[in-house]
């Protein structure tokens, strides 16, 4: 609801086009939804929540809607979790939740009517396989959760698409806990119509384990994840495989498959490069092509992958000091176009027709006109990769790759006769990366209107356009650096 995320927002949306935002917070106390009357009656306050899904219908995009978090008036103890205190409890009274998000639902059905809240996706809470961290229950308690919230969806309309359990990359990794809650779904006939999971490419080191064991440890005896997150922060995470986005959509699917009560979608709704909202890779022309590789190896792997986050303005900690302090975002605070943005610019461009798809290229087909992506993908070094983030430093942020050399790819493209226009997009350190355009300016930290607009002007990727007469075949050489990423549309002239 703050301006500057909007206008973000609004951005992106013209340009790249989303169909779904996902987020947390529809039920945090900011949002005022909650009202004690003097005797005890639950009075809802929905003019923030219709300002928010105003504002969606006015962008074009749909809610992937969380239902989190837990609303003071419900809750049942004091634990909370980000720097904006959102409350981790399960309700104190599982009849005024569902009666809170039966309510909800009823509103929205009113407001935006049936047919449109039917496209939408509900998914009940955020990541409670981190108990005392994202959820102050147990186990069986989050199902029991689960299935009462999912009825009162429910008791709304039948398609209205309910899932869950939202859990983190472990679960598919040791799939005890997802496989219990599929096995809960199936056996008592609990509504699931699609699983959601997060991917990232970390895990804790073994070196770790006793610290990690001992901060969840204080967590329950009470201690606040504020006053733990530094100590959280600092615990050794090691990378997991470079095909890891692939590897995990793979075990989720054979988990699904045996486990699930019927054939559920599946949807990533957190991904990115990494975990860590303080990574300063993150920033860099690494996440261009992390996104598009993983992308295109994951076609017809998942339902929906959703990047997490569009932009660096959220509030799970303080704002960052930095311009480029490393955050989730494909747009910075300030407004500047990462080159994990675009990367998604990119892939919007493609046709529906895939007529050839490699490791790290494809080419589509949209009628008549022709779309080629490719880029020159370099994993983390053997260092990086054990956990030594040593060589990671504000402004140095590419020792930690291994050293790769340019990549040529060469494609013949037959049966196209008439006039093109041909336009070739170029995205690499020297082109378009407003991080590196920004250490090459002396990366100043307070930064004027007239750097930010020198800045944004340079946050583009090159651009070459000409027309050309073919006469049967088209023929293209790409030369790409590592980290780099072209894109060559041909559209046909009449």
């Amino acid at each position: 609801m703050r301006k500057n995320w909007q206008n973000q927002l609004r951005e992106v949306q013209s340009e790249i086009g989303f169909e779904y935002i996902r987020f947390h917070g529809i039920f945090s106390d900011e949002m005022m939804v909650c009202n004690l009357g003097r005797e005890g009656n639950m009075n809802y306050n929905w003019s923030y929540v219709d300002e928010l899904f105003d504002f969606f219908r006015e962008t074009g995009i749909k809610p992937f809607l969380e239902l989190s978090f837990m609303p003071s008036e419900l809750k049942r103890t004091n634990k909370t979790m980000f720097w904006q205190k959102a409350n981790i409890s399960p309700p104190r009274d599982m009849g005024a939740w569902t009666g809170l998000v039966t309510e909800l639902t009823r509103h929205c059905v009113n407001r935006y009517g049936l047919g449109e809240v039917e496209t939408w996706y509900y998914e009940i809470w955020n990541e409670p396989d981190y108990e005392n961290v994202f959820w102050a229950g147990s186990k069986e308690e989050y199902f029991a959760f689960y299935r009462q919230t999912a009825l009162a969806i429910k008791s709304i309309s039948e398609r209205i698409r309910v899932g869950g359990p939202s859990v983190t990359h472990q679960s598919v990794t040791d799939p005890s806990w997802l496989t219990d809650f599929l096995l809960y779904c199936k056996n008592n006939a609990v509504p699931l119509d699609f699983v959601s999971l997060h991917i990232y490419p970390e895990t804790i080191a073994p070196t770790e384990h006793a610290k990690v064991q001992d901060l969840w440890t204080q967590l329950k005896q009470g201690e606040s994840p504020e006053k733990l997150m530094k100590n959280w922060l600092s615990v050794k995470r090691i990378y997991l495989d470079r095909n890891n986005t692939y590897d995990a959509l793979v075990s989720a699917d054979a988990i699904l498959k045996e486990f699930a009560p019927h054939d559920p979608q599946l949807h990533i709704t957190e991904w990115n490069a990494s975990a860590y909202g303080r990574n300063l890779i993150h920033d860099t022309c690494y996440v261009a092509a992390f996104i598009i590789r993983s992308i295109l190896q994951c076609i017809g792997k998942a339902d929906s992958i959703g990047y997490w986050t569009f932009t660096d303005i959220m509030e799970e900690t303080k704002a960052g000091i930095s311009a480029f302090h490393g955050g989730f975002g494909l747009i910075s605070r300030d407004g500047l176009k990462k080159p994990a943005y675009y990367a998604y610019w990119f892939l919007s461009r493609l046709g529906r027709e895939i007529l050839v798809r490699g490791e790290e290229f494809i080419v589509t087909r949209a009628r008549e006109d022709i779309q080629i992506l490719a880029c020159n993908f370099a994993y983390f070094d053997s260092l990086f990769l054990s956990g030594d983030t040593s060589a990671l430093t504000a402004t140095d942020r590419y020792s930690i790759y291994e050293s790769g050399p340019d990549k040529e790819i060469r494609l013949c493209i037959a049966g196209l006769a008439g006039k093109y226009k041909i336009t070739r997009y170029r995205l690499d350190r020297q082109h378009g990366s407003v991080f590196d355009e920004w250490v090459r300016m002396g990366a100043p930290e307070e930064m004027t209107q007239q750097v930010l607009q020198y800045l944004k002007g340079k946050a583009r990727p090159e651009m070459a356009v000409k027309c050309v007469d073919l006469n049967g075949e088209y023929r293209e050489k790409l030369i790409i650096p590592v980290h780099g990423v072209r894109l060559i549309t041909l559209k046909r002239q009449m």
